[in-house]
């Protein structure tokens, strides 16, 4: 899909695009003016997950029951991080990134980055906390161009900087 005129274009460079949610993620890769899907997985529990470890209890009266929900939540982040790794190993093996952008939610954003190859924790860009899953990547080019815009409005020139107090006194 092509990128419009007034996103980053990346031009001369590649960008991952990191988009997670609890138990699914998708992958970009932005370059010379077009963005591309290059992976995606979900992770997901068989039927009989579900019911495992339910149990039921009566007597005296009363009835109480109970589950086990725990394991079956790690079970799905065990597989997650498993599939996440495989994923991303193939991704920079494939490809030479300069920029990395992350989108996840708040829960996750930290097992995301801490599951990136050392040698590319560098070049994470920036991280934007959300459930950003079912978005068009598009929408996502647009978040990234409005923190380098914001970024750049923050660095001023030692110039301009001159420029703007002289003009306030």
């Amino acid at each position: 899909m092509r990128i419009p005129q007034h996103l980053l274009q990346f031009k001369e460079e590649r960008a991952l695009l990191i988009v997670t949610g609890k138990n699914v993620a998708e992958f970009y890769i932005a370059a010379d003016g077009v963005i591309e899907k290059d992976g995606s997985f979900e992770v997901t529990l068989p039927d009989y997950f579900k019911k495992e470890g339910f149990f039921g209890r009566r007597g005296g009266g009363l009835f109480s029951s109970g589950s086990i929900v725990e394991k079956t939540k790690q079970k799905v982040k065990n597989g997650f991080l498993k599939e996440f790794k495989d994923s991303i190993k193939e991704l920079f093996s494939k490809n030479k990134i300069n920029h990395i952008y992350i989108f996840s939610p708040s829960d996750t954003i930290n097992v995301v980055e801490k599951n990136l190859p050392a040698t590319e924790k560098k070049k994470v860009s920036a991280a934007f906390k959300g459930n950003f899953y079912k978005q068009n990547p598009l929408a996502l080019l647009e978040k990234i161009n409005v923190e380098i815009k914001g970024k750049e409005v923050e660095m001023l020139k030692p110039e301009e900087a001159k420029i703007l107090k002289t003009k306030t006194l």
